[in-house]
């Protein structure tokens, strides 16, 4: 397929990544970082959303796949069988200073591990901002890569999810986090 490159930000890639869990999942790219990962949606749609936010005329000016999203996707694989990974890709998302340094907080939370809205903040430097993490969780445009699921209450329920609390529920179970009726353990 033909890649256009503008001034606004050198050629995109996109890909679609079936996840029988999650259903499909769509990743948008540079040739170096990943900048957006959609959970469900309708392909032609988003590919039209892709275009007009990175200000392409087309999906004839997309590339498909591209090495970011290859290794993506080889990720993906992984972690969908349950094998613990880390999703060492480099990202570029869009967001505020604040948002961005809660995301790379949100990054060094492990496989398996859960951490509060308390503690992310504290982390991100803002120890009164448990409310602001949540709502740069729901503003992440990047999940899974930057596992805002792994984001919970003090008290050890769930707290919310952009994607729903099932989705939650089920990213933490294949991470062996079964249950969050107690506080969990670790760093909360």
């Amino acid at each position: 397929m033909r890649c256009k490159e503008v001034s606004s930000g050198g050629k995109i890639f996109v890909g679609r990544y079936r996840s029988t869990l999650l259903g499909d999942i769509f990743a948008v790219s540079s040739a170096v970082a990943l900048r957006e990962v959609r959970i469900g949606g309708v392909p032609d749609v988003f590919f039209e959303e892709v275009c007009a936010a990175y200000g392409y005329n087309g999906r004839e000016d997309v590339c498909d796949g591209g090495p970011v999203l290859d290794r993506l996707f080889s990720l993906f694989d992984l972690y969908f069988s349950g094998t613990p990974v880390e999703f060492d890709v480099e990202v570029e998302p869009r967001g505020t200073e604040f948002e961005k340094r809660v995301w790379s907080v949100l990054r060094t939370i492990p496989f398996g591990s859960v951490r509060s809205y308390g503690w992310v903040a504290r982390m991100a430097g803002s120890p009164a901002g448990a409310r602001a993490v949540g709502m740069a969780c729901a503003r992440n445009r990047l999940p899974l890569v930057i596992p805002c699921h792994r984001v919970v209450a003090a008290s050890g329920g769930l707290g919310g999810f952009s994607l729903g609390l099932d989705v939650k529920r089920a990213l933490l179970g294949i991470e062996g986090v079964s249950t969050l009726d107690r506080r969990p353990s670790g760093q909360i």
